[in-house]
């Protein structure tokens, strides 16, 4: 288990995932949620997972209803 902590920020830039490289490093359990639209997100999403964390878009509700939906579904 642990602590999970939820950064939600515009973009996954290199330095936001750095910092939250060094939150996993110190046994947190770090996700990110990027709110605005991003053509390359696979890019973000990519880094975050080589460094330790979980990424995801939430830029509408659309994209908020389909996480949702997803987590029930792992969760059932």
């Amino acid at each position: 288990m642990g602590t999970t902590v939820v950064v939600v920020a515009p973009s996954g830039d290199e330095t936001t995932c750095t910092a939250l490289h060094r939150l996993r490093r110190a046994g947190l359990n770090p996700v990110l949620v990027v709110i605005e639209p991003h053509g390359q997100f696979g890019v973000i999403e990519e880094r975050s997972r080589r460094l330790g964390v979980q990424a995801y878009q939430v830029a509408d509700e659309s994209d908020l209803k389909r996480w949702q939906a997803g987590r029930l579904a792992r969760v059932a």
